[in-house]
């Protein structure tokens, strides 16, 4: 299907509950936003803002988390369980929250394209409680030296999954205690057929 031709701009600390759908969606920096929609194409949260979907599946084609400039907390919030379907890329920068509230989130990246989708965490205290999957892609955990640890809380499978060094990768469903990745050389997993992380592999 094709997607919303409108596009708006959530001003700075602005509180709002928006109802439509957008092709481009920005959200600035302190907003706190609703939003009641279900189709986003583009959707940027800047550092400090919060966003809440209500909606259980959401579609979009790429979602940008934070600007990496670490000058606040972005917070994705769902208020209830949720499908987030991704046709290109989820970028998520430091200090973020996905999903605070534990909601079971899933994340499915894929579309009837040969080429790959992406989740890319980029560190520095970011905690992300989803699952993620991702048939033809990577997912990949990367954080930088002395920095606050990155937590990755759900099931994570893919065709390629890289994680960087300080990163909590904790699932319940494993039946192990959370492990953290500390090695100076990054652990990499690479398979040609779909990969399940439950554990950090060093």
């Amino acid at each position: 299907g094709s997607w919303p031709t409108n596009n708006y701009t959530v001003n700075s600390n602005v509180t709002v509950t928006l109802s439509n759908n957008y092709r481009d969606l920005l959200i600035r920096k302190g907003a706190n936003v609703t939003l009641t929609g279900t189709t986003f194409r583009t959707l940027r949260v800047e550092e400090g803002a919060t966003v809440t979907f209500t909606s259980a599946t959401l579609n979009m084609e790429s979602l940008y988390a934070g600007t990496g400039l670490n000058t606040g907390i972005a917070t994705l919030k769902f208020a209830d369980n949720t499908s987030v379907r991704v046709t290109e890329v989820v970028e998520v920068e430091e200090r973020n929250n996905i999903n605070p509230d534990n909601k079971k989130v899933t994340f499915y990246l894929g579309d009837a394209n040969t080429d790959e989708e992406a989740f890319q965490v980029k560190g520095n205290g970011t905690k992300v409680t989803a699952s993620v999957y991702i048939p033809n892609g990577e997912i990949s955990v990367q954080n930088c030296n002395n920095c606050a640890p990155i937590y990755m809380s759900g099931q994570f499978i893919a065709e390629r999954i890289e994680s960087g060094r300080n990163v909590i990768w904790n699932n319940n469903n494993c039946g192990a205690a959370p492990m953290v990745t500390t090695d100076d050389t990054a652990p990499v997993v690479v398979c040609p057929g779909a990969q399940q992380l439950c554990q950090s592999v060093s």
